[in-house]
């Protein structure tokens, strides 16, 4: 036998060991698994090496269950509230995206205490966030389209501000081609509602006005329930008094809107309606918020709109409600429909990995008899204050299934005799702070398996005791909370009260994983570790690579994506991670193709945990099976990369997984399209190749469509979604994760569009100053580019993706502008970008760009109200603002 023939047969034996330990439950056997990271230290390993488990099996959620809507979750027992202090409301809010305050009655049901914005920070509830009202309404079984538009509180709560953000082109044009603003002003002015609250009435309005609990509660909200601790009786009678002074519309719209407040004055939105329609019936939009800026903050609540449809605002019906200006203020209860929707009929992405564990356990006899009580040895309890501490179950009844050992027979282990309760039948002690009072701070009994920091927990519902030959079974349920963390109050978390059945049942027999920590364990690493040493001794090579993970970029944003890689891979993207952003920031990747890479490596490799496909060679691919971040396969691949690479992976195919070796096939096949631009012979074919640029570029971002770059449509929705949670991390970083590759600094004189959206506002006098720029808008991510060659004269990244109107955040000379990027062209003139999105700046000051290259991405830094880009040219060596529209192509 040759010495190389030996040498491949060495190789394919050891790693077949390795993959042996690895795998071990098949997905017939369908097992729950048990006990989070927390216990690990509670029980010591039980092991029987000839059970196999497939370390890729997921839980995800089933549709066909029915789950309670939010609407039909348990009351609060008692009112409540939480306050931002006024000194950090705006700090918070930035942060956040909204205001976390909030104030409630003793038994509001959770739709009446979650905030739009809570799901939206929520990383499996997020998706909400994409519904249109028409979806929502299909769901629940409403036609919005027969709603008044009065009774959509996420319309009403608008601004004529924001209806001029929503339609940009209404700016241009006079009111008296706006019918919707023509005719309620006209009726307002007709019909008026004078205010006649004597000055108590109006003080005490300016007070809850300023209360950040109850600033968002409606005057109407303060009249229903039980407000003990929050409103005195007293105050609550004066409320209702006041409230059948005014018109009923007046009373349903946030106490902060529901009136202009000047001088510490109460005034009326009606006189200001009156005002503007005198005053600007011929005038452009843009020209009455010029000479009358109050009349933007007007809200769409106070025009007498009961007897308009949504159909007279086009398009806002199929806008996701991420869409719609101040939605995640606003409770779920005030969205016509969204509370009456079951948990599980919401897009909610959930699909986490089961990865091998420190201690294994088997299912034995399930006890579901009228009185199984008291249950006292128990893996299964609640999260209180985020600590996980097994209860005792001591109600009536208590159905559970009893634990074993794995091999079931023999003497005791910790396991034999331990229980797991079924979740519904003894609720336990949840959640952190404020949000413990949703619920009543209580959780159904379970078990949060990747932790409490990836916010889901198990449980075990419908026990049923087998018998007649046919085994004892429960269905596996996921319980979601949701967290708040804000700097001055630390995090904030609802119990695990939004309840989800999967399609997992378990059975009497079957195997138990318990602490799963997404590592592999330690009598496996040890094992591990021993084959590698003698794979070393033998070929001189280790099967993984040397260490890896250093904070490469030194800018804190590989913690940022770490934070949002799912909890139980989290341990392996910390030394993944860092090496992708670093590899992706030298190639020249944008943003937006780096989420994109990473939300890939995620599917294929689970953040590098599996740098060898599982349980494959010798079929098709013989020893070019996959391996590395992207798996890449078949013998002509590894020719291509061995000649791109100058080493020898096609008689050391091994190489291609070492992280080093992967992460530069891994950003290179996806940048160039090799996977899918090579022939049979190895050669690189670039007009059949599929490449980020196609799907990722300046002019747009198809997360879908870019799945082609490497595998077909296979999961190409799971990946979008966790490309944008990707692009989201990516955002916040304090400098871009896509560095961009320096380019000549030549000049051409024609330029280019600096970006690609909707010309909001022009050139010239705006709100009684000179806007010495254009405004351009588009969503968030959105490139810019450079309109000719020229040299980074500066940039500021300091400022918070999503600023507010007024900020004046930004570095010294250009206060208010946000993350900006000064451009120098050769003719001496200066381009000025403003309100980037931050972590997304390509270049540093002196670095020369060509024209088209990226140079920022759009965001709504500084003084904003949204997405734009304001975009200036200034001539005269830098000193001299012109109009940009004389130079560049016209919108």
């Amino acid at each position: 036998m040759s010495a190389d023939l030996l040498k491949q047969i060495m190789r394919r034996v050891l790693l077949c060991f390795l993959v042996g330990l690895l795998t071990f439950l098949t997905p017939t056997m369908a097992m729950a698994q048990v006990i989070g990271e927390q216990n690990a230290a509670n029980f010591s390993p039980s092991y029987q090496p000839e059970t196999k488990v497939n370390a890729s099996t997921s839980v995800s959620i089933d549709k066909t269950i029915h789950s309670p809507s939010f609407s039909e979750l348990a009351p609060s027992n008692k009112a409540g509230a939480f306050i931002v202090p006024t000194s950090y409301q705006k700090k918070v809010t930035q942060d956040l995206g909204y205001d976390p305050s909030r104030a409630w009655p003793a038994n509001a049901t959770p739709d009446q205490i979650v905030k739009l914005g809570d799901l939206l920070n929520n990383e499996y509830l997020n998706n909400v966030g994409q519904l249109s009202l028409r979806e929502i309404g299909q769901l629940s079984g409403i036609d919005i389209e027969k709603v008044p538009l009065n009774e959509i509180s996420i319309i009403r709560e608008l601004s004529i501000g924001n209806l001029y953000e929503l339609y940009p082109n209404l700016k241009q044009l006079p009111l008296t081609q706006i019918p919707f603003l023509k005719d309620t002003l006209t009726n307002v002015v007709n019909n008026p509602h004078p205010i006649n609250l004597d000055s108590s009435d109006q003080y005490l309005i300016y007070e809850l006005a300023q209360n950040s609990a109850l600033q968002n509660s409606s005057l109407k909200d303060l009249t229903v329930g039980d407000w003990e601790g929050i409103l005195n009786k007293d105050i609550q009678t004066q409320i209702r008094k006041i409230v059948q002074k005014l018109p009923n519309s007046w009373t349903e719209l946030p106490i902060k809107n529901a009136f202009p407040i000047n001088n510490n004055q109460l005034e009326n939105w009606e006189v200001v309606a009156e005002e503007a329609f005198r005053k600007g019936l011929n005038l452009t939009g843009e020209e009455l918020l010029n000479q009358f800026p109050l009349f933007q903050e007007l809200p769409l609540g106070v025009l007498p709109i009961d007897n308009l449809s949504i159909a007279s605002l086009p398009g806002i019906a199929d806008k996701a409600l991420e869409e719609i200006p101040n939605a995640a203020n606003n409770f779920l209860d005030k969205i016509p429909g969204l509370s009456n929707i079951p948990v599980n009929k919401f897009p909610i992405e959930f699909a986490l990995n089961l990865l091998t564990s420190d201690t294994f356990a088997k299912l034995d006899i399930a006890y579901a008899g009228k009185t199984e009580t008291p249950v006292t040895r128990v893996v299964t309890g609640g999260t209180k204050d985020q600590k996980f501490k097994p209860e005792p179950c001591k109600e009536k009844r208590c159905p559970h299934f009893e634990l074993d050992d794995v091999i079931g027979k023999g003497s005791a282990s910790p396991m034999s005799g331990q229980s797991w309760v079924e979740g519904k039948a003894q609720l336990v002690d949840g959640g952190k702070g404020f949000l413990r009072s949703l619920n009543n701070g209580k959780e159904p009994t379970g078990i949060p398996v990747w932790g409490t920091d990836a916010h889901v927990k198990l449980s075990l519902e419908d026990i049923k005791e087998g018998g007649k030959g046919k085994p004892s079974k429960a269905r596996v349920w996921a319980n979601f909370q949701f967290c708040i963390d804000t700097f001055f109050s630390g995090e904030q978390c609802s119990p695990h009260f939004i309840p989800v059945a999967t399609p997992w049942e378990v059975s009497e027999g079957g195997l138990v994983v318990i602490a799963s920590t997404g590592e592999v364990p330690d009598f496996i690493a040890k094992e591990r570790s021993r084959v590698e040493q003698q794979y070393e001794t033998q070929y001189g090579q280790s099967t993984e690579g040397g260490e890896y993970g250093e904070d490469v970029l030194g800018d804190g944003c590989s913690d940022k994506v770490i934070a949002a890689v799912p909890s139980n891979i989290r341990s392996v993207a910390k030394k993944s991670v860092p090496l992708i952003l670093a590899e992706a920031r030298k190639q020249g990747l944008s943003a937006n193709q780096t989420a994109y890479v990473l939300a890939t490596v995620q599917t294929e490799s689970q953040m590098g945990l599996y740098m060898y496909e599982i349980g494959k060679g010798g079929g098709k691919h013989g020893i070019y099976y996959g391996r590395g971040f992207v798996q890449i396969t078949w013998k002509y691949n590894y020719q291509y990369w061995s000649r791109r690479l100058g080493i020898d992976l096609v008689g050391n195919p091994d190489l291609a997984a070492k992280p080093e070796v992967a992460v530069k096939i891994l950003i290179g096949g996806m940048k160039d399209g090799t996977f899918t631009g090579m022939s049979p012979n190895g050669t690189y074919l670039p007009s059949a190749a599929q490449k980020l640029s196609d799907y990722i570029n300046s002019s747009k971002t198809d997360y879908v469509g870019a799945r082609r770059i490497v595998n077909g449509q296979d999961k190409a929705g799971a990946i979008a979604t966790d490309a944008r949670r990707y692009q989201k991390a990516l955002s916040g970083c304090s400098s871009g994760a896509g560095g961009g590759t320096e380019g000549s600094g030549k000049c051409t004189g024609k330029f280019i569009q600096p970006t690609k959206g909707k010309f909001t506002s022009g050139y010239g006098w705006r709100w009684g100053r000179m806007h010495n720029g254009i405004d351009v808008a588009n969503s968030v991510g959105t490139p810019m580019v450079a309109i000719d060659g020229g040299t980074i004269e500066k940039i500021y990244n300091g400022c918070p993706t999503i600023g507010y109107r007024g900020s004046g955040c930004g570095t010294p000379g250009f206060g208010g502008y946000g993350n900006i990027v000064l451009l120098k062209l050769c003719n001496g003139w200066k381009v000025l970008y403003a309100h980037g999105q931050k972590g997304s700046i390509r270049f540093k000051p002196g670095q020369k760009v060509d024209k088209g290259q990226v140079l920022v991405n759009m965001g709504s830094s500084g003084s904003s109200t949204g997405p734009h880009v304001h975009f200036e040219i200034r001539t005269n060596n830098g000193t001299t603002p012109e109009n940009p529209l004389k130079y560049i192509p016209k919108y």
